[in-house]
């Protein structure tokens, strides 16, 4: 019964040691001219808006999508990015 639990707990702590050497936080990320997004595909945290809208208030950080047209295939390429937008404009953030 000893041995059995023994054999249990090694295998978990190798499981462990081997989820923890696979997950690199500098790989998740990738840098790309509209910022840093996610290899997953997702979207990380908006923006800081503050004071990017020139005198608009209140300026809000909103997610857009980019027309393919305007934007040719290259391998930075990727269909959302953050922008600030208030009174019906876009500003960068």
């Amino acid at each position: 019964m000893a041995s059995t639990m023994g054999k249990v707990v090694v295998i978990l702590i190798i499981l462990c040691l081997l989820l923890l050497q696979s997950f690199k936080p500098a790989d998740a990320l990738k840098f790309t001219r509209i910022g840093y997004r996610s290899m997953n595909g997702r979207v990380p945290v908006p923006p800081r808006c503050m004071n990017k809208c020139t005198v608009c208030s209140p300026c809000k950080p909103v997610l857009v999508t980019r027309p393919p047209k305007l934007y040719p295939k290259e391998e930075e390429y990727y269909p959302l990015a953050w922008k600030c937008s208030c009174g019906g404009h876009l500003y960068d953030p």
